[in-house]
């Protein structure tokens, strides 16, 4: 008499599906930690050595820091967050003309508050006319 052993095996769909949800939420965290690093950096780049050609009234500490515990507390959505790491992965690759041209896609279409597109823009406009002449000035 053949015994034929019955196993408990969940669906490699399901298995697949939990490892992608997984992997894709370390994804977002990955994400959203580094760019609330990066917006942090810059926030305090921008408001510690602000003089009157940076002075920006699209820009406040409170403004940037109502953004920054927004990302943090998950009130702004992955898509959202996945255009500003771009935004920032085109600034770090010093790709001035694609970000100046997703910075403007930006800021039409976001689908945040007309104030924190604003104050995002111009922290990465900042960048571009403050920081960026500095550290190429530095590695020239």
């Amino acid at each position: 008499m053949k015994t034929v052993e019955l196993t408990n095996q969940p669906e490699t769909g399901i298995v697949d599906a939990v490892e992608q949800s997984v992997a894709q939420s370390e994804e977002e965290l990955k994400k959203t930690e580094d760019l609330l690093d990066f917006l942090q950096a810059t926030q305090e780049i921008y408001f510690t050595e602000c003089k009157s050609p940076c002075a920006d009234s699209a820009l406040s500490t409170e403004l940037v820091l109502e953004i920054i515990n927004q990302i943090k507390n998950g009130a702004v959505p992955f898509s959202e967050l996945c255009l500003l790491h771009q935004l920032k992965s085109l600034l770090l690759l010093q790709d001035i003309e694609r970000l100046k041209d997703s910075l403007d896609s930006f800021k039409e279409h976001s689908s945040m508050p007309v104030g924190h597109r604003l104050a995002l823009h111009s922290l990465f406009c900042y960048w571009i006319s403050d920081i960026l002449p500095i550290k190429l000035k530095a590695t020239s």
